[in-house]
């Protein structure tokens, strides 16, 4: 299929390519294009920021979780029906796997899915030495794709003379000078320990982004831009692997194909969620009913299972030990037998206590024996490859699904039931645990390397409803006697 596409990739972390990305899409929204995002690896907040310009999901293309036909389905599907396409890179462009590798990095999605790169270079401090910079980046790869540079928090005065030197010297490597932006302290986006501070808690935020796009429209070539989008080539149609797994897995099903109501977290504190997660557990009948583990005070009505998600709790954790009723009810349902997915910040809520960043130690869910604690470090952090070191209910001995681990916090009671291997090879830790229908633990999984743990999860579900449904039937049978 043909999509026109373009990515912003980065010099390095820090560089801008959020804010830009989040310029161009608006700037783009501005002049009437329907424009498509998608953020390279596994990052969740930044989709958030494409969410709040397009008001629609942002999807991640992950070279560690998906291959290449698997990259190329999800931005050709996700990607379809729109104008153009924005992928927003990850670190450095050529950064990958351990800090030594260019494996899983921006470089590696735009070689497979053949996607023209534009370089967001901050150009602060900097006049000459960005002409080598961008001409090095170019260079260390022959299939770099790099087609463009746009210079970040740049001086309008200075760019005239940038753009000259840069184009006498870089228009022989086949990239184009497609503008600059300049410094403006009123859009910056803060930070904190996880990247990004969440959209919701910037101020006027829309507004920030309306005037950084109209001000790009001005400072970059907009159509040279669209020019190089319009310049990729077009996308392979193939059924990746993974999606046919799931597809055979999913017809394995179809005996029983009623949906089947699943509580999802969803809010300020549990806001970590792959959408394609959400996809797959609905390929296998699911169907998502979001609540509020802070702000409602029961569990939807008619679920027959729980996913506690990613997310901020340690900056919740007073209100979330203040409403009591809701831990009450987390804790009631699942230690009746309710079937429940926990991963990072929704492993740490089902534990006893989670303490904050000032050592305040907060009540919690219960269920789960242990406490949640700061660390003062990042904890394992990095991609790793999960594989069930003992039969359990979600996965068979030796069964495997991928991830990747990103807290600053830790839990006494990290569990056993996985081998989490490092995707760098430098060694493996022991997590996750899987009590009652509980499989819980730090690392955030990705559904689609291991449709099977979904399927699983979704039978407990069913099995859980029928429970229910029986021992209500007997309720109310002895009540009639």
């Amino acid at each position: 299929m043909k999509l026109p596409r373009i990515m912003l990739a980065g010099v390095s972390s820090g560089s801008g390519k959020t804010l830009l990305t989040c310029g161009l899409l608006e700037a783009l929204k501005q002049k009437g294009y329907r424009a498509g995002a998608f953020k390279c690896g596994p990052d969740y907040i930044d989709p958030m920021f494409h969410r709040a310009v397009l008001e629609t999901d942002s999807c991640n293309l992950d070279p560690w979780f998906c291959d290449g036909p698997m990259l190329r389905w999800l931005l050709g599907t996700k990607g379809s029906g729109a104008d153009v396409c924005v992928l927003e890179g990850v670190m450095g462009y050529y950064d990958g796997l351990g800090g030594t590798s260019d494996r899983a990095s921006a470089y590696e999605v735009a070689r497979e899915t053949n996607t023209p790169v534009i370089l967001v270079v901050d150009a602060r401090g900097m006049s000459k030495s960005l002409v080598p910079l961008v001409k090095g980046f170019a260079d260390y790869r022959t299939d770099s794709g790099i087609v463009g540079v746009i210079f970040n928090r740049m001086n309008s005065h200075m760019y005239p003379l940038i753009r000259r030197m840069a184009e006498d010297e870089l228009s022989g490597e086949g990239i184009r000078v497609l503008g600059y932006v300049p410094e403006l302290s009123d859009t910056e986006l803060p930070g904190r320990h996880l990247g990004l501070v969440l959209p919701e808690e910037v101020k006027n935020l829309k507004e920030k982004i309306q005037k950084l796009g109209a001000v790009m429209a001005e400072t970059l070539d907009m159509e040279g831009i669209l020019q190089a989008a319009e310049s990729a080539a077009s996308l392979e149609e193939t059924l990746p692997d993974q999606v046919r797994l799931l597809r055979v897995l999913a017809e394995e099903e179809k005996r029983d194909r009623t949906p089947v109501r699943i509580g999802v977290a969803k809010d300020a504190a549990f806001c970590f969620l792959y959408p394609e997660n959400l996809e797959v557990l609905a390929a296998f009948g699911a169907e998502p009913v979001f609540f509020s583990p802070l702000e409602d005070k029961t569990l939807p009505e008619g679920i027959s299972g729980l996913l506690l998600c990613g997310g901020y709790p340690e900056l919740h954790a007073g209100k979330l030990e203040g409403n009591a009723a809701m831990r009450a009810a987390v804790r009631e349902a699942l230690l009746q037998g309710m079937p429940c997915l926990a991963e990072c910040g929704g492993f740490l809520y089902l534990q006893e206590t989670l303490k904050t960043a000032d050592g305040a130690g907060c009540q919690m869910a219960g269920v789960l024996k242990g406490e949640g604690f700061p660390a003062g470090r990042l904890v394992r952090f990095g991609y790793v490859r999960l594989s069930a070191e003992e039969e359990n209910l979600y996965l068979s001995e030796g069964e495997e699904i991928r991830g990747h681990e990103f807290h600053y916090w830790d839990s006494t009671e990290n569990g056993q039931v996985f081998a989490a291997h490092k995707a760098s090879g430098r060694g493996s830790t022991r997590c996750m645990r899987q009590e009652k229908r509980i499989l819980a633990g730090f690392p955030h999984l990705y559904y689609y390397s291991q449709p099977a743990l979904a399927k699983r999860f979704i039978r407990l579900c069913r099995e859980y409803e029928k429970e229910r449904a029986y021992a209500d039937s007997t309720d109310r049978r002895k009540r009639e006697r």
